[in-house]
């Protein structure tokens, strides 16, 4: 396997991680924490989660950047390329997922409470849904285009 095949399993992995966190989270612990007006366990998901959560995303940003720079992808490129749409689409949703991301980690989950908890479910959903989207970019542009 090439370098940048490498470089592809490792992205894979990341979002695997990322997006079956997120799924898990979304039809467990986050269900059974609005049903029970409890937070805690989300914030026991959280917990551990976070351990190999928070590796995955980093590991998806630094080899999705290195991705878009080997196809000469948007902002690396000239603006041209096949590949430009898809680097601006994916780097708007880390942007929305990294925004996402620090709200809920600095702003809701030290105030989590049964009141705020829809609030982190808004979030928790909006982070699965759009790490899907980027997982169907990623298939999309090897396998038939947007």
């Amino acid at each position: 396997m090439t370098a940048t095949g490498w470089v592809v399993f490792l992205h894979v992995v990341g979002a695997a991680i990322w997006a079956g966190g997120h799924l898990v989270l979304l039809i467990g612990p986050l269900r059974e924490a609005l049903r029970h007006r409890n937070p805690e366990p989300l914030l026991h998901f959280e917990r551990q989660y976070e351990k190999v959560g928070l590796p995955a995303l980093a590991l998806q940003l630094l080899t999705g950047l290195f991705l878009l720079w080997q196809y000469q992808a948007w902002p690396f490129g000239a603006g041209a390329g096949p590949y430009d749409r898809l680097g601006q689409l994916k780097l708007l949703g880390l942007g929305l997922t990294l925004l996402l991301a620090a709200h809920a980690r600095l702003r809701l989950l030290p105030r989590l409470n049964p009141q705020t908890l829809p609030l982190l479910a808004l979030h928790v959903l909006l982070v699965t849904c759009i790490a899907l989207g980027l997982l169907y970019l990623g298939i999309a542009s090897r396998y038939g285009g947007l």
